[in-house]
This record gives C-alpha cells, sequence and structure tokens, in this order.
C-alpha cells in the first residue's frame, strides 16, 4: 500500500517529497496543532509527531535510493542531499517544539 511503499523509501523522491513530507504532513501537522489548542489537549500531537516520523523516514529511504540510482547513472544526485538536510531541520524543530511544550506544562 502507499503508506509502507513511501515508508521503505520504494514512492520517487518527488512524490516522497513533495507530497508526502510537505503536503500530507503539512496538513496532518497544522491540524493536530489547530486541535491541540483549540482543545487544550496536546494528545492530538501525537498524529503529527507520527505523520513527521513516517514522511521524514519516507523521504529520507527515497533519497537514498534516487542517490543510488543516480550514482549508477553517472548523475548528480544533489536533490537527495538537499531533501536529507530538509528532513534533519524538520527533526531539529520538532525536538526544539517538544521541548517548548514540556517546559510551559
Amino acid at each position: 500500500n502507499f503508506i509502507s511503499k513511501v515508508w521503505s523509501g520504494r514512492e520517487t523522491l518527488p512524490i516522497t517529497f513533495w507530497l508526502c513530507f510537505i503536503v500530507i504532513n503539512g496538513i496532518i501537522s497544522f491540524g493536530a496543532g489547530y486541535l491541540a489548542v483549540s482543545n487544550d489537549n496536546n494528545i492530538f500531537t501525537l498524529a503529527a509527531v507520527a505523520s513527521n516520523i513516517w514522511a521524514g523516514v519516507g523521504v529520507w529511504n527515497s533519497s537514498t535510493n534516487y542517490q543510488l540510482k543516480k550514482i549508477k547513472e553517472k548523475q548528480p544526485h544533489g536533490w537527495a542531499y538537499a531533501a536529507k538536510v530538509a528532513v534533519v531541520l524538520n527533526f531539529i524543530i520538532i525536538i526544539s517544539q517538544a521541548g517548548l511544550l514540556l517546559s510551559a506544562s
């Protein structure tokens, strides 16, 4: 199915990055954040964390597959590095936001 295909990196890098990491993950994270604030309950942030982990792992694995394919074809593979940098920065932001949530409690 689509979820496991993304997780394992078998989906293409553009679909994994733009559709899953940016659009789907963005919608889930925004919705979870809105529900957490409007209901004064941080339990909704678990959906955002799960979505970020799924999309981040998917982008990482897809980037690795993209990179290996491009190396084999002797083509540039800078997009693989760019996608991995985005994933790392996203996880740094998540960890910092988690720290803010925990310190505010």
